[in-house]
């Protein structure tokens, strides 16, 4: 589950990636240019092609894409704001796989409850205070070997 979590995310960034460089390509034509995409508009794109072309998206929490694509915005905005590089697409081999996740986050003092994934033993205990309040949790990928790569 964790490794299709990290899928759907990487496939929503470069998919957003992909989509807002057709806008800058479209752009630079002689005609009246349109402006970016927003992670708003991206993802309300991506969910009407889900249910046509991406299906196996279902199978991961609805944060994982959104989060990433939220992401990208603001690599987009730290690009302009000439903080940062331009924005690269993830590769799954290179890249350590990551995702987000918000909603009903719980903890327990060797678990925490990541919704559509369920119960996740943490190598750390008491890492985490029982009693937090919990936002957001980002899973990433620690090992490198794919077959047994760890997510924390």
């Amino acid at each position: 589950m964790l490794h299709n979590h990290a899928g759907a995310a990487r496939f929503a960034c470069n998919w957003g990636l992909r989509w807002k460089l057709n806008v800058m390509e479209y752009n630079q034509l002689p005609h009246p240019s349109i402006e970016l995409p927003t992670a708003v508009d991206l993802h309300r794109e991506l969910n009407s092609l889900k249910k046509t072309r991406f299906p196996w998206m279902y199978e991961s929490s609805k944060c994982a894409p959104q989060e990433a694509l939220r992401a990208l915005d603001t690599a987009f905005r730290n690009f302009f704001a000439r903080r940062a590089g331009f924005p690269r697409f993830k590769r799954r081999k290179a890249d350590a796989g990551s995702f987000t996740l918000t909603g009903a986050i719980r903890v327990r003092p060797n678990e925490i409850h990541l919704p559509r994934i369920g119960w996740v033993r943490l190598k750390e205990r008491g890492y985490i205070p029982s009693r937090a309040h919990i936002n957001s949790a980002t899973v990433s990928e620690r090992a490198g070997d794919s077959s047994r790569s760890a997510f924390l």
